[in-house]
């Protein structure tokens, strides 16, 4: 399905889907919750650590669900540079093939590069 390498266009266009959609990392609602009077040891900081990346994850996950719409075209526009598909038809795609597509995506190098050099 995608039929080009993920590129510098499409970092910029990803850029502004995130910026459209009001998308950040909100790390004082993460640090927020965070007991450190409650570690005493390794298995603690690491139990913490799971908690933090699942309340992470929801939190990401709940803002691109509500926010999707904002983006709707900037993401049609995203799917079809990637792969070729007219914006018109990718308006059609049913869940089976976005669900293809982002696993093909989250395969890419170069886009899992880009995702470790956004985490540090």
């Amino acid at each position: 399905m995608i039929i080009k390498d993920f590129d510098l266009e499409d970092i910029y266009l990803l850029s502004e889907i995130l910026e459209k959609m009001n998308i950040a990392v909100k790390t004082e609602k993460l640090t927020g919750k965070i007991q450190t009077d409650k570690l005493e040891n390794i298995n603690d900081v690491k139990a913490i650590g799971k908690e933090a990346i699942v309340a992470l994850i929801v939190d990401l996950a709940s803002d691109v669900i509500k926010n999707l719409w904002r983006a709707k075209n900037l993401v049609n526009k995203f799917i079809s540079n990637m792969t070729g598909i007219k914006p018109d038809d990718v308006k059609k795609m049913g869940i089976k093939d976005l669900k293809e597509f982002f696993k093909e995506l989250m395969a890419q190098p170069d886009f899992k590069s880009f995702l470790e050099s956004a985490d540090q």
